[in-house]
């Protein structure tokens, strides 16, 4: 209907970030088998959001060791990995503007094990099993509202008073199942 939608702010805004990234890779080799090793970062551009809202940088250090082998009939690779998030930028629902948002988390690490095997069997046969484990979760995450679940713990103030924030520190990370396989 007519004056029924009318835009209250302004998203004449602009932000210029910049990163420079690296990442080291090692290996050794011998016979079958490789051993390597690589650490990197990570960068993801803030984002503009209505009303000119700007997200800091999201920015990632990541570790990875692991071994591959390849002895004909079998493959094998198995990888550690350890990621730690910086800004990490997440999308809520903001209940004063009525609108999903934007923002910025603290801190989060993911750390984990990949294990995968592929077996020739017979002149036709493969068999093929993957699995992995991982830990996902936020290690600084403040919000201003209880409905993130059930493990939010209230923060309190000096007296034993909450705040009106509450703590998602120790919570999964979304899409984080701890173990998978196939």
């Amino acid at each position: 209907a007519r004056g029924q939608c009318a835009a209250t702010t302004r998203n004449d805004i602009e932000s210029e970030t910049s990163e420079v990234t690296y990442l080291l890779r090692g290996s050794y080799e011998w016979d079958e088998s490789m051993l390597y090793a690589s650490v990197g970062t990570g960068y993801r551009a803030g984002e503009i959001q209505d009303g000119g809202k700007v997200t800091n940088p999201e920015e990632s250090v990541s570790y990875e060791v692991g071994y591959k082998l390849d002895a004909g009939a079998v493959r094998f690779n198995a990888a550690g990995f350890f990621v730690d998030y910086t800004d990490l930028i997440r999308a809520g629902f903001d209940e004063d503007l009525n609108q999903i948002v934007t923002s910025n988390v603290a801190g989060a690490e993911i750390k984990g094990l990949e294990v995968e095997m592929t077996w020739l069997v017979g002149d036709n046969g493969v068999f093929n099993f993957g699995g992995g484990y991982l830990d996902a979760e936020y290690t600084d995450y403040i919000v201003d509202g209880a409905g993130f679940g059930t493990n939010v713990p209230a923060i309190l103030d000096e007296n034993g008073e909450p705040t009106g924030f509450y703590s998602l520190v120790g919570n999964t990370m979304p899409q984080s199942p701890k173990f998978s396989f196939n």
